[in-house]
C-alpha cells in the first residue's frame, strides 16, 4: 500500500492529457480511479464535506410534478427498502424518531391542505413521495416557544400548506455526500445482521 502522502498526491492529480482534452479511453479510466480513490480518502481521513467529493441528489420533480427519489438514491440505497425512506424523514425534519415516518403518507389523509399529484399508500421506494400533513398541521398553530420544541412553529400565522410545502422543498432540493449514504447504508445493514444472528 501506497504511504498516505503518495495516496493524496494519486488520488488529487490530474493527466495532462485530460486537462487539454485529448484523454484516451484509459485516461479516462485512470482517472475514475483516481476519482473513487479520492472518495474513498475523504472517508479514511475523516474529511469535512467538499465540492470535489461525489454528491447525490436525494428527490426530483417529474413532468407532472410527483416527487421521486433519484436513481443515484435508490440504486445506493434500496437494500435497505423502508429504512432508506426513514432517513430521508429525518433528513427533512431532526433524528427525533417519530420523524422516520414523514413519508409515510396515504392519500386522503390530509384535512388542511392538497396533495401533491400522485396516489400514495406508504409507497415504495420506486414510486411516487409525499409528506405527511400532521407535522405542518401542529407547527401552522404554534410559536418558536411552544413546548416540546420539535412541534415550535414559526408564529407567524403561516398556513399549514405552508408547511407542507416546505418539507417537499427541503426534499427535493437535498443534495448528500456519496460517502455519508454509503456509511449509513452500511451501519443499517451491520446493525440488522447483529440482530438477526443473536435471533438464531
Amino acid at each position: 500500500m501506497l504511504p498516505r502522502h503518495k495516496q493524496q498526491e494519486t488520488a488529487c492529480s490530474t493527466s495532462s492529457s485530460a486537462i487539454r482534452g485529448t484523454a484516451s479511453p484509459h485516461d479516462h479510466d485512470r482517472l475514475n480511479w483516481r476519482t473513487d480513490a479520492k472518495n474513498h480518502l475523504y472517508e479514511a481521513m475523516g474529511m469535512t464535506i467538499s465540492q470535489n467529493e461525489e454528491w447525490v441528489q436525494i428527490a426530483e420533480l417529474d413532468e407532472d410534478d410527483q416527487i421521486h427519489f433519484t436513481a443515484a438514491f435508490r440504486g445506493l440505497m434500496n437494500d435497505l427498502d423502508w429504512e432508506a425512506k426513514a432517513f430521508v424523514g429525518h433528513l427533512i425534519g431532526l433524528w427525533y424518531d417519530p420523524f422516520e415516518h414523514m413519508l409515510d403518507y396515504t392519500s386522503g389523509e390530509a384535512r388542511h391542505s392538497e396533495d401533491q399529484p400522485g396516489q400514495f399508500d406508504r409507497n415504495g421506494l420506486d414510486e411516487p413521495q409525499e409528506v405527511v400533513e400532521y407535522w405542518a398541521e401542529r407547527w401552522s398553530k404554534n410559536d418558536q416557544n411552544h413546548q416540546p420544541p420539535h412541534e415550535a412553529g414559526t408564529g407567524l400565522e403561516l398556513d399549514t400548506a405552508w408547511y407542507r410545502d416546505i418539507l417537499r422543498a427541503k426534499l427535493v432540493s437535498m443534495r448528500i455526500p456519496k460517502r455519508l449514504l454509503l456509511a449509513y447504508r452500511d451501519q443499517v445493514l451491520a446493525v440488522i445482521r447483529r440482530l438477526e444472528s443473536s435471533m438464531e
